[in-house]
């Protein structure tokens, strides 16, 4: 099975999707929560053409940008896969084989994947 689908939401960074209290717990931000939920109702738009990977899977993730920036493609990765998780897959250590990519000068920012069962 394989699953190519785009999600119009410009991809998030570690560090305003996690935060931490005055006593050191981690959290999620309420900015993160709404990044969580964008990326789950992208999801939910593919309707029955999605279906939720049981084995181990392969994952291309392109993130596209506007404007050219300095950011890390890693700090962006550990925010879409918690959201991704329970509705892609069920947990993330099912990814056995992972790439990132990112690119710049779109008109939209988003997030393309493409997961495949291996």
């Amino acid at each position: 099975m394989a699953l190519e689908f785009e999600i119009f939401t410009r991809p998030m960074s570690v560090n305003r999707y996690y935060a931490t209290t005055r006593t050191g717990q981690f959290h999620t931000t309420n900015e993160g929560k709404a990044y969580k939920e964008g990326i789950r109702a992208g999801l939910a738009e593919l309707g029955e053409a999605f279906t939720k990977f049981s084995g181990f899977i392969k994952l291309d993730i392109q993130l596209k940008y506007g404007r050219k920036r300095r950011l890390d493609v890693d700090n962006c990765l550990k925010p879409l896969l918690d959201s991704l998780e329970g509705y892609l897959y069920d947990n993330d250590s099912q990814i056995y084989q992972l790439s990132i990519s990112k690119s710049f000068g779109h008109q939209v920012e988003s997030l393309v994947l493409k997961a495949e069962a291996l």
